[in-house]
């Protein structure tokens, strides 16, 4: 393969220019993963709840 048909990846994201931005800890240290930190910490409905709130729900269903 000659260098001529390699392409270049380029990486956009608001931590480019963060130092070690790229990187774990640095994604870590300007706030990654705090969506996913705080999806999994926010506890779900139970079925029963979302069941007795559909507007789907069956006539005959108590």
């Amino acid at each position: 393969m000659s260098t001529s048909t390699l392409q270049e990846t380029k990486v956009v994201t608001q931590r480019f220019d963060a130092p070690d931005g790229a990187r774990l800890d640095g994604y870590r240290r300007t706030g990654g993963y705090e969506a996913l930190r705080k999806a999994l910490s926010t506890r779900a409905p139970s079925s029963a709840t979302q069941t007795k709130a559909s507007p789907a729900r069956s006539k005959t269903a108590s």
